[in-house]
């Protein structure tokens, strides 16, 4: 029987991803934290010996709260396989730069849940059905307010602070952390203003397809925060009080009025060659949620592939077939494929 572990398995998406994996025939779940059976500190690596004996270790804890960059060096040097979750660039970035390209007996994938996971697997899915594409956009719409754990309201307002990453001609291009986006139409329909704000996908997936020009937008729900942020100087907006301003706003709507409200995520990617255009969508109809359950999907898929050194998911499984795992593991979770009309 397959091991996996997921640490933060008690979490907002943790818990989601373990109560998917459960759902899976042969595989034995386990969560991993401070207290319980198997207890692992990110914040003490004498503790990650807990871990040896896993045969895929999903880290599903706060990166905003304890870098992953211990971890990730004990799985590559113990010969662990570690999905790591986290959505934060100062968290993703570093470890690309760090492990991209060394050997390891170990593995660390980047890239699971819906953004970064499902968003890396259609943005790879359209640069497939465009053979030499040049630049590709991929771009996100969801609320910030509804459906959401406490750690990724953290992410949201911290995140804001960080610089924006795109990349031409392939270089990096590094660029306020707040600025606005074209309007992008998305696979419901509907044309939705964007802001250009940090992710750390248009560096993974610059890193695992090649790709010279690569830009990642936002379009918040309701539209109306687009304007109040960029209607905010850059000054404030960077100030680690506005931080924790919003994180109180935003961890307040959440909990008081929002907490079980599901929140629908879309993503669109289009892929670019010259005057040819290929866009790959994709709708779930909760978000964390679906999330949890994605988590899972990929989980497994590193049970049958087991790569080496540090990978970007989409370099170990294809859209196709992550989505197929999760309507078996969850086929009351609506996640479909569509594209803009």
């Amino acid at each position: 029987m397959k091991r996996v572990v997921v640490i933060g398995g008690r979490g907002y998406l943790g818990s989601k991803a373990v109560r998917a994996l459960r759902a899976a025939e042969g595989v034995e779940v386990a969560v991993a934290g401070r207290a319980g059976p198997v207890r692992v500190d990110l914040a003490r690596p004498e503790t990650f010996e807990a871990l040896v004996g896993f045969d895929v270790v999903v880290d599903a804890s706060s990166s905003h709260a304890v870098s992953p960059a211990a971890l990730a060096r004990f799985c590559l040097e113990r010969g662990l396989v570690l999905l790591e979750a986290s959505s934060d660039r100062t968290a993703v970035e570093p470890l690309l730069e760090a492990h991209r390209g060394v050997d390891a007996p170990g593995a660390v994938v980047l890239g699971a849940g819906i953004f970064t996971g499902l968003s890396n697997l259609v943005a790879a899915e359209a640069l497939r059905r465009l053979p030499g594409a040049t630049s590709l956009s991929l771009a996100v719409s969801s609320s910030p307010f509804s459906g959401a754990g406490d750690a990724t309201v953290a992410l949201m307002s911290d995140a804001l602070r960080v610089p924006t990453r795109s990349y031409r001609g392939g270089l990096a291009i590094d660029g306020p952390s707040v600025g606005p986006g074209p309007e992008v139409e998305f696979p419901g329909g509907a044309r939705r203003p964007t802001l250009h704000v940090p992710f750390p996908e248009p560096a993974m997936l610059h890193a695992s397809t090649g790709v010279p020009e690569v830009v990642m937008y936002f379009a918040p729900r309701p539209a109306f925060l687009r304007t109040a942020f960029l209607a905010t100087p850059l000054s404030v907006v960077q100030s680690a009080a506005f931080g924790v301003y919003l994180r109180t706003v935003f961890g307040a709507l959440r909990s008081v009025f929002l907490e079980d409200v599901p929140c629908e995520v879309e993503l669109v990617a289009r892929a670019s060659r010259r005057d040819e255009h290929v866009d790959v969508g994709l709708v779930a109809a909760d978000g964390m949620e679906a999330g949890g359950v994605a988590v899972a999907a990929l989980a497994l898929a590193l049970l049958e592939r087991r790569p080496r050194g540090l990978a970007m998911i989409d370099e170990v499984v294809s859209l196709e077939a992550a989505l197929a795992t999760m309507q078996r593991l969850a086929p009351e979770v609506s996640v479909r494929r569509a594209l803009p009309r």
